[in-house]
């Protein structure tokens, strides 16, 4: 469009709790998020490459947001550090306001 080379992104959603705040040491302090529901946004970025979606949204996600924005159903994908499977939705967009 500006005549430079595209790129693409891959974002990965889920919700659900998270311990968010400083870790580390009194040398070393970090400010990060940790837990499950962090663990698998990554694992759900990692699977944009091959879906070729740029946002994946969890199944939890999906259920929270359907009625303000339209995803597609792309596929159920087991990952690591789940037993079962998880659904993933395309974000495609807002929904059209009435």
């Amino acid at each position: 469009k500006w005549g430079r080379p595209g790129f693409d992104i891959g974002i990965g959603l889920n919700t659900g709790e998270a311990f968010v705040g400083t870790i580390g040491s009194l040398k070393r302090l970090n400010y990060t998020c940790i837990g499950d529901t962090v663990t698998l946004s990554s694992r759900i970025q990692n699977l944009t490459k091959d879906l070729r979606a740029p946002v994946l949204l969890s199944d939890s996600t999906y259920e929270r947001v359907k009625d303000e924005f339209v995803a597609e159903y792309r596929d159920s994908r087991q990952v690591k550090g789940r037993n079962q499977a998880v659904d993933l939705y395309e974000l495609i967009g807002p929904r059209e306001q009435k």
